[in-house]
């Protein structure tokens, strides 16, 4: 995220405020890339927060001493459920980090340490701003994926990765159609004033709750291709007890 957008749009798109002077205007491209990198961190830090916590939690589940003379288990509990349970809890995790940030940062700022007043933003750019959040942190999240498997010879299933990235970005799609439209993608310095304002506006209360509605679609697209996966890949609960 953060590289993005110094590679696209300069150091002016960083929160911070150090490349502008004073009584400066943010332009609407540089402020919605700064809103980018607060839903991203923000998110990240609530989605591990909330996996840390549901590995603490299946930890201290007591464990049973198997039976020896019982057949082997034919898969794990974890497998019978639609929505892996772990991506259930750190999708939820995501959506409450982003959404404590914009709580604790709104007394402050729309786009807390801008650097200066922020321009008016038109609608199809707050949108194609959430397009570039989701296209960005999935770069970087399979970029991590795969160094991480490079230095510790672990094997990921980039099957499964591509899924969910892939109705990540989809659900980021579908949500901004919701709103009328796809959004114009804010990739290089003037987009913003270039912008066409037949889509209007967004007020600052929209653009905060953009940095909610970017997670929160990401999440219920990587939810819905997560159940699509585990139903063609994984095998049926049995008949019998529950």
């Amino acid at each position: 995220m953060v590289g993005f957008n110094l590679l696209a749009l300069g150091a002016q798109a960083l929160p911070g405020g150090f490349a502008y002077g004073a009584g400066a205007v943010v332009a609407a491209e540089m402020s919605v890339a700064m809103s980018r990198v607060y839903a991203t961190a923000t998110a990240v830090a609530g989605g591990l927060t909330a996996y840390y916590l549901y590995g603490e939690w299946r930890a201290s589940e007591p464990v049973v001493p198997a039976d020896p003379a019982a057949p082997p288990p034919v898969a794990a509990k974890a497998d019978w459920w639609a929505v892996d349970p772990a991506l259930i809890v750190t999708g939820i995790g995501a959506i409450a980090g982003v959404a404590v940030f914009n709580i604790l940062a709104a007394p402050f700022a729309t786009v807390p340490w801008a650097g200066g007043m922020l321009a008016a933003v038109p609608t199809e750019i707050a949108l194609g701003s959430r397009l570039i959040a989701g296209m960005s942190a999935i770069a970087g999240a399979m970029g991590a994926t795969a160094a991480y498997d490079w230095v510790t010879g672990h094997a990921s299933d980039y099957g499964r990765a591509a899924m969910l990235a892939a109705g990540a970005l989809g659900g980021i799609a579908a949500g901004n159609m919701l709103a009328g439209t796809i959004g114009r993608l804010p990739y290089y310095p003037g987009v913003g004033q270039a912008a066409s304002a037949a889509t209007g506006f967004a007020s600052a209360s929209a653009q905060a709750a953009s940095r909610v509605y970017v997670v929160t679609w990401g999440v219920i697209g990587a939810w819905a291709a997560d159940w699509t996966w585990r139903a063609t890949t994984l095998p049926k609960m049995p008949p019998g007890p529950r």
